[in-house]
C-alpha cells in the first residue's frame, strides 16, 4: 500500500449522458510512486506523508534515493488514545467540503 498527503485538484466534464473526471496532484504522483515501491503486505509512505506523521509512533526504514519510507512497525496506542482515535474517525466520516474552495475531502 502506498500513502501520500497533499492537495488534490479535480475537474468534471459532462457531455450528454456521460461524465468524465480529471484528477491531478503532486500527492497523486507520490502515492502512485509509493504504491509501486511497496510489496504485498507492506506500507510505504511518501516523504510528504512521512513529514506529517507522528514519527515517534512509527518505525520506518528510508528507501535510499526513493523519497519514501517503508513502515516496519508502530508503537501501540494506550487504551485511552485508541478510544479517542475511534471517536475522531467516527466523527470525520463522509465527504467534507472545504470552506472557500471548490475542493472536497473524502474520509
Amino acid at each position: 500500500m502506498g500513502i501520500s498527503a497533499g492537495m488534490l485538484s479535480f475537474m468534471s466534464v459532462r457531455g450528454g449522458d456521460r461524465q468524465f473526471f480529471f484528477v491531478c496532484s503532486g500527492a497523486l504522483d507520490e502515492v502512485v510512486k509509493a504504491q509501486k515501491l511497496s510489496a504485498a503486505h507492506e506500507v510505504v509512505l511518501s516523504q510528504t506523508c512521512w513529514e506529517l506523521c507522528d514519527q515517534k509512533r512509527i518505525r520506518a526504514k528510508p528507501l535510499a534515493g526513493k523519497g519514501a519510507v517503508k513502515v516496519v512497525g508502530m508503537r501501540r496506542l494506550a487504551r485511552r488514545e485508541w478510544k479517542d482515535a475511534v471517536v475522531q474517525l467516527s466523527s470525520a466520516r463522509g465527504e467534507r467540503h472545504l470552506k472557500g474552495t471548490g475542493e472536497f475531502l473524502v474520509l
